[in-house]
C-alpha cells in the first residue's frame, strides 16, 4: 500500500511539473516558441526559439540570424546577395546601427532600470522595469546647461516576460540583438520619452505563441560570401534591396 501511494505521488508530480512546463512554453524539442516583434530602427522581426537554437528573420532587410546550442555562435545571412557573417554569441551585437543608440543619449543596454510593476503583453505576463528617478533627474540637469540634445532619452519602460521560458544562451542573443539588459526575461517592450517631450517605441511585441519545432529551420547555408561584421553585412541587404526596388524610367 506505501509503495502504491509513492508512485501516485510520483506521477502526480510529474504530471504537475509537465503542466507547469508547458506553460511556461518550457521547450520540450518538439515546440518552438515564436514571436512577432517590431523595432522602431529596423522594422518587424518574426523569431522563433527553442531549447537549442534561435532563428531572428528581419523582414525589411531580409537579414537572417541564426544560433544554435552547443557554441551559440550567430550566424548572420542575405539570401538576396548571397552574403553572410558568423560571429561567436560575445561579439554578437546584432546590426541596429550603432549611431541609432547614440542618438538617443546612450547604448540601451547601459541605462538603469529598477522594477516597478507587471502588465500583460501579448496575451503573456510581463514585468515592468523603469529608468531611476536618478537618472532622469540628471537627464533633465544636463539638458538645462545644454549638455544634452532634445533625441536623448529622459525616461524608458521595459518589459521583461514572466513565462515564456528561455535558456540564458537563447536569451542572450535576443538581448544582443535588440542592445537591451538582462533582467531575467525575453524582451518584450522598450519604450522612452526624449528630452524634447517625445514618444518613442524601441520595441514591442504583437503575438507569441508555439509552433512545431520541424517546420522552423535553422540550417546555415554553404558556399555564401563572407562579410567581415553586420554592419557590412546590414550594408549589403539595404543596398540589394533598393537596387530591387528601383523601377524602370519611364520612356
Amino acid at each position: 500500500m506505501a509503495k502504491k501511494i509513492v508512485l501516485c505521488m510520483l506521477l502526480l508530480l510529474s504530471i504537475s511539473l509537465t503542466c507547469y512546463q508547458s506553460s511556461i512554453g518550457l521547450d520540450t524539442g518538439d515546440e518552438a516558441l515564436y514571436l512577432y516583434q517590431t523595432s522602431g530602427i529596423i522594422g518587424d522581426q518574426d523569431i522563433y526559439i527553442t531549447g537549442t537554437a534561435v532563428r531572428i528573420e528581419n523582414k525589411t532587410s531580409g537579414l537572417i540570424s541564426i544560433a544554435r546550442a552547443p557554441s551559440w555562435k550567430v550566424t548572420t545571412f542575405h539570401n538576396g546577395s548571397k552574403s553572410i557573417c558568423a560571429l561567436p554569441l560575445q561579439s554578437f551585437h546584432g546590426y541596429i546601427p550603432e549611431k541609432a543608440f547614440l542618438e538617443t543619449g546612450a547604448m540601451w543596454n547601459t541605462i538603469p532600470f529598477e522594477k516597478s510593476d507587471s502588465k500583460e503583453i501579448a496575451g503573456t505576463a510581463s514585468t515592468v522595469f523603469t529608468t531611476t528617478g536618478a537618472y532622469t533627474e540628471k537627464q533633465l540637469k544636463d539638458w538645462q546647461r545644454e549638455f544634452a540634445d532634445s533625441k536623448f532619452i529622459k525616461s524608458a519602460r521595459y518589459c521583461v516576460a514572466e513565462k515564456l521560458a528561455a535558456n540564458q544562451k537563447a536569451r542572450s542573443v535576443l538581448l544582443r540583438f535588440y542592445s537591451l539588459p538582462d533582467k531575467g526575461g525575453l524582451p518584450l517592450e522598450f519604450k522612452y520619452h526624449d528630452l524634447g517631450g517625445n514618444f518613442h517605441t524601441g520595441l514591442i511585441t504583437s503575438s507569441q505563441r508555439s509552433v512545431k519545432a520541424d517546420s522552423v529551420s535553422f540550417e546555415i547555408p554553404k558556399d555564401y560570401k563572407a562579410v567581415p561584421n553586420n554592419a557590412e553585412l546590414f550594408k549589403v541587404a539595404t543596398t540589394s534591396k533598393v537596387k530591387r526596388n528601383k523601377r524602370r524610367p519611364l520612356l
